[in-house]
């Protein structure tokens, strides 16, 4: 069981790594890869990840460690370490290799990185729609890097877009009396039959939002995406001059949220997005978020035991349930509950 006073020096250094990276780690697409894993192997790895993360562990050392951790045998410990690198952090690594703004870097070869852009059109563009601020912002860097040194690269970035079969909609569309399915590439299709790229502008997208028979029954979260994507066409199709100004400031191509969000006010509102999904308890301290109930254990607990408890749950207030970091103190209150 981890110290507590070492939990928390962990955490803290967790939270000095920069955003871009604890925004990465904390990512749902690459915490479904943990949750796997404990799911898999009735564990739980938060903690791991998180001493991985600040260099208190080495990759190298993970099999080691998970041994003596959660007594497993040597070969099941091998076994475990290596897909906990292969499914989260190597994808991570190559994610944030991909944000490094270097231009003496070596990987991604620019040639990878031109894959990386094209396949993020193609293929994995909602995503990135909905990601956080700092993310997104590190994603439009390195277009912009592309179409600097590649004359072709807006034309093969709007072709990859051309062709994104992501599905948007569950609602079907009618082009030209077909009806098709709600996807990326038929959306902005329809767009093009209903009022032409040649006026796509803020005013056009919302009228087509608010006219076209295609989006009357869209909820406002459909209409929102499809907003964001038309933007996305313009910004890429009519680069540079869809651009806001002349000197590079307030450029992008995947529109930003409209209000900057710290990191700590990013983590608070996808908690409160999920409040009506999880048991929370009020805390005293009236500055700190809500947090899942944990179950009460049937043993008695002594008073440092209950003391330590109430301190982790405080802590769990700051990170939130949802986080890697709450993860982690959830795994060590379930322990000192004796669960």
């Amino acid at each position: 069981m981890a110290n507590q006073q070492y939990l928390a020096e962990c955490l803290d250094k967790f939270y000095d790594l920069p955003d871009i990276v604890i925004l990465e780690f904390n990512h749902p697409r690459h915490l479904q890869a943990i949750d796997d894993l404990n799911n898999k192997y009735g564990l739980e790895l938060s903690f791991l990840v998180i001493l991985v993360a600040i260099g208190e562990l080495t990759p190298e050392d993970m099999p080691e460690y998970l041994a003596k951790r959660y007594d497993l045998p040597d070969e099941i410990a091998q076994d475990l370490a290596q897909q906990l690198n292969e499914l989260y952090f190597q994808p991570i690594i190559k994610r944030l290799a991909f944000f490094n703004q270097d231009s003496n870097k070596t990987k991604p070869s620019p040639e990878e990185e031109k894959n990386i852009i094209i396949d993020l059109f193609k293929e994995n563009l909602l995503v990135e729609i909905k990601n956080y601020e700092q993310v997104i912002s590190a994603v439009n860097q390195r277009i912009f890097a592309w179409l600097d040194r590649d004359p072709s690269a807006q034309q093969q970035i709007e072709n990859a877009f051309l062709q994104n079969q992501e599905i948007i909609t569950e609602q079907a569309i009618t082009i030209n009396n077909e009806e098709l399915p709600g996807t990326t590439a038929n959306w902005l299709h329809c767009f093009a039959v209903e009022k032409g790229t040649d006026s796509l502008n803020s005013l056009s997208v919302s009228e087509f939002l608010g006219l076209s028979k295609n989006t009357n029954e869209l909820s406002a979260e459909d209409k929102k995406i499809i907003r964001a994507l038309l933007n996305i066409y313009r910004n890429i199709k009519f680069f540079p001059e869809s651009m806001p100004s002349d000197d590079g400031t307030d450029w992008a191509i995947i529109p930003l949220p409209e209000k900057e969000l710290s990191l700590d006010e990013q983590f608070t509102t996808k908690i409160n997005d999920d409040e009506d999904d999880i048991q929370t308890e009020q805390l005293i301290d009236p500055e700190m978020q809500s947090v899942k109930v944990m179950p009460e254990s049937a043993l008695p607990i002594d008073p440092a035991t209950a003391n330590k408890i109430n301190q982790l749950k405080l802590m769990l207030g700051r990170y939130g349930v949802d986080s890697l970091e709450g993860q982690a103190i959830l795994e060590e209150i379930t322990k000192l509950r004796g669960n």
